[in-house]
């Protein structure tokens, strides 16, 4: 199974994206350089996914409520 995701990734970012690197490689630097800027945008980009499902979880219940 692990192989298969390795596989999956690689494809997505050499094929499909057509990059030289890996987001991982990229992000190392990106939170070596600037680490608070890295993880605050990280955080804010967690917050809001995590509060938009939140958001339709509760959206469909109040709705399926209504039925």
């Amino acid at each position: 199974m692990g192989k298969l995701i390795v596989k999956a990734y690689t494809w997505f970012w050499r094929d499909f994206l057509m990059r030289r690197e890996t987001f991982t490689d990229q992000f190392r630097r990106m939170a070596k350089a600037h680490p608070k800027i890295f993880w605050s945008m990280t955080g804010v980009i967690t917050m809001s996914a995590l509060g938009g499902f939140a958001f339709m979880i509760w959206f469909v219940i109040h709705i399926l409520e209504g039925l």
